[in-house]
């Protein structure tokens, strides 16, 4: 009798599995974007990778309140898509993903960033300012 349980609890257990290849909510695409943090005028490029039940991947990109028209990302691979674009001043970026798997589809709106202009190490304007006024000030003591 145990034998005969063991069976049927192996058999509805087999039955259950899934291919773990297949894209679910549970297993999302691996979203990666280079440069990790870019500036204005830098080159953007987005990588998803997922299963290898995937037939296409449509990007979606928008600025802000702002979204372009859908693009189709190029296969570079079995399971893996690239796709490269530029943005011109500071702003949000968000990536809407459109996965496709045969006729049944899923969006993934998960990644966002932001390209803002970094400081190149020098003082501002205003701490140059500061600067020059502290000098002076002394200056003017020393002579009196």
């Amino acid at each position: 009798m145990k034998v005969l349980q063991m069976l049927f609890l192996l058999f509805i257990s087999l039955a259950l599995l899934q291919p773990s290849s297949a894209i679910t909510p549970d297993t999302p695409l691996s979203i990666t974007v280079t440069p990790e943090h870019p500036e204005p005028g830098e080159k953007i490029t987005v990588y998803a990778e997922g299963g290898r039940n995937i037939s296409d991947i449509i990007i979606q990109i928008c600025y802000g309140d702002i979204c372009l028209p859908l693009k189709s990302m190029k296969k570079v691979e079995e399971g893996k898509y690239k796709y490269s674009f530029y943005v011109n001043k500071t702003t949000e970026v968000s990536l809407h993903l459109k996965i496709m798997e045969g006729e049944s589809f899923t969006w993934d709106n998960s990644t966002s960033f932001k390209v803002e202009k970094k400081g190149n190490g020098t003082p501002g304007f205003m701490a140059v300012a500061t600067i020059c006024a502290v000098a002076a000030v002394l200056f003017i003591r020393r002579r009196s």
